[in-house]
């Protein structure tokens, strides 16, 4: 025998021969970690979702609260017939306008909508001079049919609204608003959305909503019922001890370890700071039913050596040196297996192996050693007596057949093969999604649904955000960064499943325009750094409301936000973007001094 197994071997013997301290400790323990639990929070946190270490990541953290971040929320309203441009339907527009203005953690000035405050007409007088008004009033209350059909008009005239915000058969709006992502309550931005869709909803008119916050609310709505899912499998679970043992201990002793094993997980969890993530709840359940299969052979152990035993510690000594060993060598291999999860780059998948691997290591001391050691505590019970049925008959044949060398070898020769099989199909698996909307929840639900008919009737709802950066102050007003700029959306467009594009090229063409008695004509780009800094001055001095410019660009001009709008983020979808971006970026013909992508 090796040192180290006679050293294992004397362990084993003291924690057999000291049942009541070892249980002691095991329950001050519990108790301890019984008192973490209160602390424990089950939220998802959207940071967790993101790989911090990726230089896209890194990216979108540095200019979320300039340009937004991915925690927007998208309602689309759809009327029937006719168009949204009458007075019932604008102002069911600005009534869930002021709706999603006022989420929880919403940031103000990343809102839009047709009925907004900064959706607003624009126009040069006579005089020269700039004006500009909302296109809808929500004081007026009412609109003629003249007043209407100019404002649909107007709206038409504005590449801004008109295919983004309003569909271009007229008979869609859309309402956006960005979260903070320093101040998020998924589950009260979904109650609220979903109270603010229900007190709006009536005939001939449709509201969607869609974004990450309406999809983490969703799940989060589904945890009751996912509770009950675990209680009825508990209860199942349950069913099947009594009817397996017929005996009290082989139900309430297995319990007992999964109860014990469940405490110290939640313990661990909230000893190390972190919270429960309703999307890795099924984890920690798969642990418990881990630690119910060895309570269950602890068990079914102990009957087996009763009839040989000359009192109940016997067998449960017995017992536990039969299955201490190979249960640990278990255990361990399922912990680190679990820890492997760690290696990847996410941090809810680098939390969950910490902590879903602590909680599987601890089934040995919670499992493996408390129960044999309860056992030899109880008092005999009486024998099972002999069973007859049918895996009792048909295990030890199976047994007695798979030994035989020949049929090992062709068992072996399949498992090859299989094997073989999987690896060769497993190279067909698609990285990322497959499928529009979120895999999360069924096709035809209510947040696929909306998804689908928002993508439909508008560029698209999943936003792909590409940071220029000049390296000096104001370096965007020049004239070749712009053009280099407005030459990038164009090559982007050539990808057919791209809906529409937006970038502040089209902004100071737009102004230009306008400047010029909307002449066509001047739909361009000035040759003058300065005269495009007029532009854009201009536009911001337009709008009565601070930080007009924000969704184009920074404060100091040194980095433009240009959106491209794609209708799903399928694993296809997103490497079929990035493969064009950075054959564009990469093309030497296309670089300009100072500018960076």
């Amino acid at each position: 025998m090796s040192r180290f197994s006679h050293a294992l071997k004397g362990l084993e013997n003291r924690i057999v021969h000291a049942p009541f301290l070892i249980l002691g400790l095991i329950l001050l323990l519990t108790l301890f970690f019984a008192s973490r639990i209160p602390g424990l929070k089950m939220y998802s946190d959207f940071a967790d979702l993101l790989p911090q270490g990726h230089p896209y990541i890194q990216l979108h953290n540095q200019i979320r609260d300039t340009f937004g971040g991915a925690n927007v929320v998208i309602v689309g309203v759809t009327v029937d017939d006719g168009t949204i441009f009458t007075n019932d339907t604008l102002g069911l527009i600005h009534r869930l306008t002021q709706g999603v203005d006022s989420l929880p953690g919403v940031n103000h000035n990343l809102v839009s909508s047709l009925t907004h405050r900064t959706a607003r007409k624009v126009w040069l007088t006579e005089q020269g001079d700039i004006n500009s008004e909302p296109y809808y009033d929500p004081i007026k209350h009412y609109y003629t049919a003249a007043e209407l059909a100019q404002m649909q008009n107007d709206v038409r005239a504005n590449p801004r609204i008109y295919g983004l915000l309003v569909s271009p058969d007229l008979k869609s709006a859309l309402i956006k608003g960005t979260l903070n992502e320093g101040a998020l309550d998924y589950r009260a931005t979904f109650d609220t959305l979903q109270a603010m869709r229900a007190a709006e909803a009536r005939d001939g008119v449709t509201i969607h909503a869609t974004g990450q916050p309406a999809l983490v609310g969703w799940v989060y709505s589904y945890l009751g019922q996912i509770m009950q899912i675990f209680l009825y499998t508990v209860l199942i679970m349950l069913a099947l001890l009594v009817a397996y043992f017929r005996r009290f201990y082989g139900v309430l002793v297995p319990l007992i370890g999964i109860t014990i094993s469940s405490i110290w997980g939640l313990g661990i969890i909230s000893l190390l700071g972190y919270n429960l993530d309703p999307l890795t709840l099924v984890i920690p359940f798969l642990i418990s039913a881990r630690a119910l299969s060895h309570g269950i052979q602890l068990v079914e152990r102990y009957y087996y050596e009763l009839p040989n035993a000359a009192s109940a510690a016997d067998a449960a000594r017995a017992t536990f040196d039969s299955l201490f060993r190979p249960g640990s060598l278990g255990v361990v291999s399922d912990a680190i297996g679990i820890l492997l999860i760690s290696l990847g780059s996410i941090p809810i998948n680098t939390k969950l192996a910490y902590y879903a691997s602590l909680w599987s290591i601890s089934v040995i001391v919670t499992v493996l050693i408390a129960v044999p050691l309860i056992l030899s505590l109880l008092p005999r019970p009486k024998p099972l007596g002999a069973r007859d049925n049918v895996l009792h008959r048909l295990l030890p044949a199976y047994g007695a057949s798979i030994a035989k060398p020949r049929v090992a070898a062709v068992v072996l020769a399949a498992a090859v093969l299989a094997y073989a099989g999987g690896g060769y199909l497993s190279s067909w698996v698609q990285i990322g999604e497959s499928e529009p909307g979120s895999p999360l929840l069924y096709a035809d639900h209510d947040y696929n649904i909306s998804s689908k008919a928002i993508n439909e009737s508008f560029p698209g709802s999943e936003e792909l955000f590409v940071i220029a950066r000049t390296d000096e102050k104001g370096g965007l007003k020049r004239p070749e960064v712009l053009q280099a700029l407005e030459n990038f959306q164009k090559f982007m467009l050539s990808d057919p499943e791209l809906g529409g594009a937006k970038g502040v090229p089209d902004l100071v063409k737009q102004v230009n325009r306008l400047m010029h008695s909307d002449d066509p004509r001047w739909t361009q780009i000035p040759s003058d750094p300065a005269y495009v800094g007029g532009l854009l001055f201009t536009y911001m001095a337009s709008s009565p409301i601070p930080g007009a410019l924000k969704e184009f660009l920074n404060p100091e001009e040194t980095d433009a936000n240009l959106v491209f709008y794609y209708k799903d983020h399928k694993g296809e979808t997103i490497r079929r973007a990035t493969y064009l971006l950075k054959q564009w970026i990469n093309d030497p013909a296309n670089k300009v001094e100072g500018l960076s992508f």
